[in-house]
């Protein structure tokens, strides 16, 4: 998987941040908009589930269901 970065384009193997490497990873065209956004607010910010239903009005089985598409 080949990354935009700025007016470069990085490897997987180049990126030697591993915050910058997940956001990569959760923003990848493959997932759902939807479960990017509960994939990064979980891995990245450390939110739990019920918090993470709460901000986007939503319920929490429907929070585990975007995490099992992503």
């Amino acid at each position: 998987m080949l990354v935009a970065y700025g007016a470069m384009a990085l490897q997987p193997n180049e990126v030697h941040d591993d915050l910058l490497r997940m956001l990569f990873v959760c923003s990848d065209d493959s997932i759902p908009v939807e479960s990017q956004l509960v994939l990064g607010l979980k891995i990245l910010c450390g939110f739990d589930i019920q918090e993470i239903g709460f901000r986007l009005f939503t319920t929490e089985a429907n929070v585990y269901k975007r995490l099992g598409r992503a």
